[in-house]
């Protein structure tokens, strides 16, 4: 029970360290001119939480190359990726994914609004090549 109450202190540090640089980058437009970066997820941090908190931090950016990995492989939410998608879609050029499993509805919501996409990276079972074919043709043609 010691060990779990120590992990979820130390969560809720981070997250608000997390919060306290996102509003201080936002307020100063440190990040006005990002282009590229790369992310590691917590894997301490509940997902929805990290992303609120990145969402904030990048909302400023205009992201032309986003990575973002995992170090133990996750599942996220298609609202995640519509979110980045509607925030970054129209300039951002090259989108990898490591270790981080999305849906057919989140593969999609790039495809179609992720306009300037030119590589994407992402981590799926074999079985699956053949249900996502039609949208990995789109992205190499468009």
């Amino acid at each position: 029970m010691l060990r779990f109450s120590k992990a979820i202190s130390i969560i809720h540090h981070h997250d608000q360290n997390m919060r306290d640089f996102a509003s201080r980058c936002l307020q100063s437009a440190t990040l006005s001119r990002l282009r590229s970066v790369t992310l590691t997820v917590n894997p301490m941090v509940p997902i929805e939480i990290w992303m609120e908190t990145v969402s904030a931090l990048l909302s400023a950016a205009p992201l032309e190359m986003l990575h973002i990995s995992s170090e133990l492989g996750m599942i996220t939410t298609d609202e995640i990726w519509s979110w980045i998608a509607a925030a970054h879609g129209k300039q951002l050029v090259r989108l990898s994914l490591q270790r981080i499993f999305i849906s057919q509805v989140t593969l999609e919501i790039i495809c179609r609004q992720c306009i300037a996409l030119q590589e994407f990276l992402f981590s799926t079972k074999f079985e699956n090549l053949v249900r996502y074919q039609s949208n990995i043709y789109h992205i190499i043609w468009f």
